[in-house]
């Protein structure tokens, strides 16, 4: 009975599946227990828990933190928390605002190319959810297809992983569209996520955004991180060994999900990652502090 706590659903605008869809996936590969783990947003989890439900599946609430230590960008997963909780909803609405922010100096300078596709454009593509890089790459790709400049993640050698590849050659630091992630720093959202009883969860420290080393590593767990995505879609067996060594080290709970999204990410099949079973459930609900509000 493995789990996935990295899972996305539509409410990710660079998530494809309906939550309940993710449940029956879960379902039908033999898992135990799921977290919905979408980016700042939890709009998702209440579809999940009622599918959840009907299927002898444990729906395990989180979410996945957009933050910022310095000038790097990083990944926070939150299993266990109240979607309710006040806290939550404030920390949320206050990354989304820095994640518009982004996305319009993003859109910004992707006119400066010629790429005029505008805010409200992405935003009607988006549904509503956070905005991110993939989905404003989407939006051009649809809008500019017969862009001989966009041949290449259209139908050639980058078509594979279109939104994907146009974000890493766009947004990317040095990059023509490159911007800045202004966020929460970290640490204020892991007083924010124990405070609401939840556990924090640094994502995926081997992605390759991510400048994961291990003084930063103990700063972390300084500032009250419990719990360490050793087992990922984005790591190398000697990456995961690695990981499962600072995890035991510091006492972090090394937790696993494969970071599915769907067509978005072909490379990551649904059940990518089958590392942890349901004692990673009672790990991780070992370390909930009580909550303070």
């Amino acid at each position: 009975m493995f789990v996935d706590l990295h899972i996305h659903s539509r409410y990710s605008t660079d998530g494809e599946l309906e939550p309940a869809h993710l449940v029956r996936l879960a379902s039908e590969h033999g898992l135990g227990a799921l977290a919905v783990s979408d980016h700042d947003t939890v709009d998702g989890i209440p579809e999940a828990e009622r599918a959840a439900a009907g299927m002898g599946i444990r729906l395990i609430p989180s979410a996945e933190l957009s933050v910022i230590s310095g000038r790097q960008e990083l990944h926070l997963l939150v299993p266990f928390v109240d979607p309710h909780a006040p806290g939550l909803t404030a920390i949320l609405k206050k990354i989304v605002r820095f994640r518009e922010g982004r996305a319009r100096a993003r859109l910004d300078k992707l006119r400066q190319l010629g790429f005029h596709v505008t805010f409200e454009e992405v935003e009607r593509a988006s549904g509503g959810s956070a905005l991110t890089g993939a989905a404003i790459a989407r939006s051009v790709l649809r809008k500019y297809a017969d862009d001989v400049r966009l041949q290449d993640y259209l139908q050639g050698p980058k078509s594979d992983r279109p939104e994907v590849r146009f974000y890493g050659d766009f947004f990317q630091p040095g990059c023509p569209a490159h911007v800045e992630m202004p966020s929460v720093d970290i640490r204020e959202a892991i007083e924010c996520v124990l405070e609401c009883g939840a556990v924090p969860v640094l994502a995926h420290p081997g992605a390759p955004h991510t400048d994961m080393g291990e003084d930063l590593l103990r700063r972390l767990k300084d500032a009250g991180l419990q719990g360490l995505e050793v087992y990922s879609s984005y790591h190398s067996e000697d990456q995961t060994a690695q990981f499962a060594s600072w995890a035991r080290e510091l006492d972090l709970v090394a937790s696993a999900g494969s970071d599915f999204h769907g067509s978005i990410k072909p490379h990551v099949p649904f059940g990518a990652v089958k590392r942890r079973g349901l004692d990673l459930l009672e790990e991780l609900d070992g370390r909930r502090p009580k909550r303070r509000w």
